[in-house]
């Protein structure tokens, strides 16, 4: 049973992979999060200031999201929030990434986090399909990108 356990455990890993993923090394550590199918994410540059990436819809829907994200720790076999150290207001737009799109993001996070020391991290942004090609209103999707400091 315990050679059998391992093998199980792994299988389950790679079938919650979606094509997208495997340009980057995103572990699905986190059940919370439902990472997006069909967007490729590459060029990634973390610093402990912020990150440049570049996504690429390769999906079969427009997908739309705000400036609001996240960045979790990954400590002691778990993934928790890094603390804000700033009161913040973010934004309320709604942007778009259309269908075959490829644009270039630089994100800043010294505001909210101040400059991340090394260690283990993961950026999250929530993301959602078009209403057309949503297949639950409730379900929200999310960017993830595991990345080194």
């Amino acid at each position: 049973m315990k050679k059998i356990l391992p093998l199980v455990l792994a299988l389950v890993m790679l079938a919650g992979r979606s094509p997208a993923q495997d340009d980057t090394e995103v572990e699905q550590t986190t059940p919370q999060y439902q990472p997006v199918s069909g967007l490729v994410v590459s060029n990634v540059v973390a610093t402990p200031a912020g990150m440049t990436f570049t996504l690429e819809n390769r999906s079969h829907a427009n997908l739309y999201y705000g400036f609001l994200f996240n960045v979790v720790r990954y400590e002691g076999g778990r993934w928790g929030d890094v603390p804000i150290v700033a009161s913040v207001l973010w934004p309320d737009l709604l942007l778009l990434l259309e269908i075959g799109e490829t644009k270039e993001y630089a994100e800043d996070w010294t505001h909210f986090f101040g400059e991340l020391p090394p260690g283990r991290y993961m950026f999250i942004r929530e993301m959602r399909w078009d209403e057309m090609h949503r297949p639950d209103p409730a379900q929200t999707q999310h960017l993830m990108i595991e990345f080194e400091l």
